[in-house]
């Protein structure tokens, strides 16, 4: 297969957190066979190329970012050879993957085999207890605050944590002319959408995205015998079949 008519593709390079892993496959199928049945799998198969899947549990904007520019830059020559599909998640993870947070003398301690002090604002969420925070947010509520600060909240998390490093990637990608298409893990992934409209469309998917496309086949019962709430293999192929198609159509991959 060609690209733009002109090289010949050895791999497909997908990037993002949970729903580019295949999470909830596991619990289906088992773990020595779950990868074969995640849409990037499927997809590399229609497409003839070897899967390279980058995927990471929770993994955050700047941890999709970095994991994808850590791979690039460590494997160049297989990159000129690549497309990338990047699964852009939730603006409000953040970077940190810790095992246990902690409270001490007005600093929130991370300890994840060492110990680092974090801003208490990038934890804001976890200095209240439960029940500080319902009685907070009925407040907001009762006079119309809370969806403003909401949104103000929102588009803070969208800069600080998503379009820097997005708009990067895209940037780092055209300069060097690889092939790659951008989509949405979930439609919470933006709440406003404006902010796709920073990008290439012809390369962004900004009209659909992952789950709520495959929310059909959630994995949880009565169609499955366990609860994960990620996609099953029904939805996995569903999403593969149309990449395949929209990566057709926008003259992303040429056959």
């Amino acid at each position: 297969m060609g690209r733009n008519g002109k090289q010949i593709m050895k791999y497909l390079v997908v990037a993002g957190c949970s729903h580019v892993v295949g999470t909830g496959l596991d619990k289906v199928f088992g773990d020595k066979i779950f990868r074969k049945k995640r849409w990037s799998s499927l997809l590399a198969k229609q497409l003839k190329l070897e899967e390279i899947n980058l995927g990471k549990d929770g993994g955050s904007n700047w941890d999709i970012y970095f994991t994808l520019m850590s791979w690039i830059t460590s494997n160049m020559s297989k990159s000129s050879d690549a497309m990338f599909l990047v699964s852009w998640t939730s603006p409000d993870r953040h970077y940190l993957q810790t095992k246990s947070i902690v409270q001490q003398n007005d600093k929130i301690i991370v300890d994840d085999g060492k110990v680092d002090v974090i801003p208490r604002d990038v934890l804001e969420y976890g200095t209240e207890t439960n029940t500080e925070m319902v009685h907070k947010y009925r407040k907001a509520l009762s006079n119309g605050e809370w969806l403003q600060d909401y949104k103000s909240y929102w588009a803070s998390q969208t800069q600080k944590t998503s379009m820097i490093y997005m708009l990067g990637l895209e940037a780092f990608l055209i300069k060097h002319g690889w092939p790659y298409l951008f989509f949405d893990a979930d439609e919470k992934s933006w709440f406003n959408t404006n902010h796709r409209y920073n990008f290439v469309h012809q390369n962004y998917l900004m009209d659909t995205d992952y789950y709520q496309t495959n929310i059909h086949d959630k994995i949880c019962p009565p169609k499955y015998k366990v609860d994960d709430g990620h996609i099953g293999p029904d939805g996995q192929k569903s999403w593969a079949d149309y990449l395949y198609q929209q990566l057709l159509s926008r003259e992303i991959i040429c056959l």
